[in-house]
């Protein structure tokens, strides 16, 4: 493990890889998965998380209280200046996730 992430940038920069492929071959190298389970889990985090943002864009999840829900359709359907840009796509996708996690969906946390 690494203390700080400039102990990680160093040893990436001089591995010459990156820190994603380090990341990936520590927590190998800690022997509770493989790599190849370290990625099939990654790659089941991601498929959760893409539905968890399609779910929530939908627009009609709400959270028992009522208080959360229809935001991150309403943003992503936005007219404007900010309109259509990578920065509303994002909040778009965080709110989602977010409304889906209010809504006692599935999210990876």
């Amino acid at each position: 493990m690494f203390d700080t992430l400039l102990d990680a940038v160093d040893v990436a920069e001089r591995d010459g890889i990156s820190l994603g492929e380090l990341a990936l071959e520590t927590e190998a190298k800690a022997g509770l998965r493989t790599r190849a389970e370290v990625e099939s889990g990654l790659r089941r985090a991601l498929q959760v998380m893409q539905g968890a943002v399609e779910r929530g864009l939908e627009g009609d999840l709400h959270s028992v209280s009522g208080l959360v829900g229809g935001d991150a359709h309403r943003l992503a359907h936005a007219k404007g200046p900010l309109a259509d840009t990578i920065f509303t796509d994002a909040l778009a996708a965080a709110l989602a996730v977010q409304e889906v996690n209010a809504a006692m969906g599935v999210i990876v946390a």
